[in-house]
């Protein structure tokens, strides 16, 4: 239980971050680079919170 708490206090820092790269990316007008980057970084964080 501790552990399954655990993962879901890194999931949500990392969705918080997430979310706020986002919005950096979207500020400073690099919105190609930008959604690959998050896009790339949302895979990783999906796909590692799947196991």
């Amino acid at each position: 239980m501790i552990r399954r708490e655990r993962r879901r206090q890194v999931a949500e820092r990392l969705e918080y971050e997430y979310k706020k790269q986002l919005l950096l990316y979207m500020e400073n007008d690099q919105r190609e680079e930008g959604w690959r980057r998050l896009r790339h970084d949302l895979l990783n964080f999906w796909e590692e919170n799947q196991s």
